[in-house]
């Protein structure tokens, strides 16, 4: 036996002991059973190259229990008694079966509490959001926390580091985390800039560990920004001048401003974050100030983070929760729509039983591909009577879940399998009639300028279309 023998005899054991690896990998860990054939079948028909992609992208690496917390109070399992909702009759607005499977809903997924004392104010548009977001940082006194997605080094982005140098120039105790692949190099970037002015920044999973630990495939995708503790903003808009001017390229979106004792459990998100990152435990009182209760308001909200180390999906059974209680209507804005099994079969369940389904998503989006596969996966829906609305440019960006007349959820979540399943999401649950009024006004005033799907029209698709739109429903969990 010479010695390319043996090579050709040790490289059969490593695929085979690679695969092996691999496969049984996969069939104990994939709970998609469509991600896990695919994965199952690009491991066995493709060596190596098949384990590794699956080794990069495929495993998920995030686990809050075991990482860099794992001997440390995570910042979340605080509690603070502020004006919160303490039994299931206090969720007005619902009836009390409403109430009651809420509530426990809630309590079984370790959710934040309702907080009665909740003010929202939508702000639509990156003009309109970002001036009420630069004007509070201006203002502000004692601390700055600021996690977006992309933060683009642009005019925008200049205009957010120039505001967060001066913060931090008086006084203001100031952290940024931004997610590395979101934002495009961001490691050495903005984050690089922002070191550089001073300011204490962080890339959240810098892609720089790709090989000491790949987490190439889960993103942090929350927006937020708090300002001493007790205003804070977050929705679905990035830091980037795409959201201005009305330009070519120009990205719709809308964001929100809340206050209230809610800002505690969205800061110790940030904290819980951030201390991931960078190990540093955000515990002071500049960051969670005592709240004077200024009275009861018409709002109740509560905060809902999730993420693949969560080991929860707290976002899908929150939304399929949601989605049981609705009596009469549901209205989903959202750029990309192509959701899990469970949740197609919730939204064709509740067109069964009686309730109005209303979804506007793009019709040109910046992943044009997604918008393919959204094709070849909502005939069911349409069949039933859901109503899909595709709007005209420019591309819609913003995400918000109307149930009925008073049920809001609004944040950082898409209606895709990568945003449920793979990102770090943070949204909030919100119990708001007046809210959930101007939010459907929102909602309906763009749906009376998209056009509506028709059973005909999606039908008609000549065969290639309908080709291509199944090719990538199947690839549906990828994109």
């Amino acid at each position: 036996m010479d010695f390319y023998d043996v090579l050709n005899i040790l490289s059969l054991i490593l695929y085979f002991v690679v695969t092996f690896w691999s496969g049984l990998h996969v069939v104990l860990y994939k709970k998609n059973t469509r991600a896990a054939l695919a994965w199952l079948g690009l491991i066995i028909f493709s060596p190596l190259f098949g384990p590794f992609m699956y080794y990069v992208f495929g495993i998920n690496r995030i686990n809050r229990k075991v990482l860099k917390l794992n001997k440390k109070e995570s910042i979340l399992s605080k509690g603070y008694g502020h004006d919160i909702v303490t039994d299931p009759e206090g969720l007005k607005f619902l009836k009390k079966s409403q109430r009651q499977t809420l509530f426990k809903m809630g309590e079984n997924l370790n959710l934040s509490p309702f907080y009665r004392d909740t003010k929202i104010k939508e702000l639509i548009g990156g003009d309109v959001a970002f001036k009420e977001m630069l004007t509070s940082m201006s203002r502000a006194e004692k601390s700055i926390t600021l996690m977006s997605y992309i933060f683009e080094d642009d005019d925008v982005g200049a205009e957010f580091i120039k505001h967060l140098v001066e913060a931090k120039n008086r006084g203001v105790q100031v952290r940024v985390l931004v997610d590395h692949v979101g934002s495009e190099g961001a490691f050495e970037g903005v984050v690089s800039k922002m070191k550089n002015l001073g300011i204490k920044a962080e890339a959240f999973l810098p892609m720089s560990s790709l090989f000491s630990g790949p987490y190439a495939n889960l993103r942090n995708h929350r927006k937020l920004l708090i300002i001493d503790g007790v205003t804070a903003f977050t929705g679905g808009m990035n830091i980037s001048s795409r959201h201005t001017g009305h330009n070519e390229g120009y990205v719709r979106d809308i964001h929100f401003k809340i206050s209230g004792s809610i800002v505690h459990p969205m800061q110790m998100v940030f904290a819980d974050d951030w201390a991931f990152t960078t190990e540093e435990v955000l515990n002071e009182s500049h960051w969670y100030p005592q709240f004077k209760i200024e009275g009861h308001r018409d709002c109740m909200a509560r905060v809902v983070p999730d993420g693949p180390g969560e080991g929860s999906e707290r976002t899908v059974w929150q939304l399929l929760h949601a989605i049981s209680m609705a009596s009469s209507s549901i209205q989903i804005l959202t750029p990309y729509f192509l959701p899990p099994t469970s949740i197609m079969a919730a939204l064709k369940s509740a067109v069964l039983r009686g309730v109005e389904v209303e979804v506007v998503t793009p019709e040109v989006m910046d992943h044009q591909l997604i918008h393919y596969a959204m094709m070849g996966s909502v005939r069911d829906l349409i069949v039933v009577g859901a109503k899909i609305f595709l709007s005209k440019p420019p591309f819609d960006h913003s995400k918000i879940f109307i149930v009925d007349k008073c049920y809001v959820n609004i944040g950082s979540s898409n209606w895709d399998s990568r945003s449920l399943l793979l990102n770090f999401e943070l949204n909030i649950e919100c119990l708001c009639p007046d809210l959930a009024n101007k939010m459907k006004i929102h909602f309906e005033g763009l749906r009376g300028q998209s056009r509506l799907i028709t059973y005909e029209q999606y039908n008609n698709r000549n065969a290639f279309k309908k080709l291509r739109d199944g090719l990538l429903r199947l690839l549906s969990p990828y994109l």
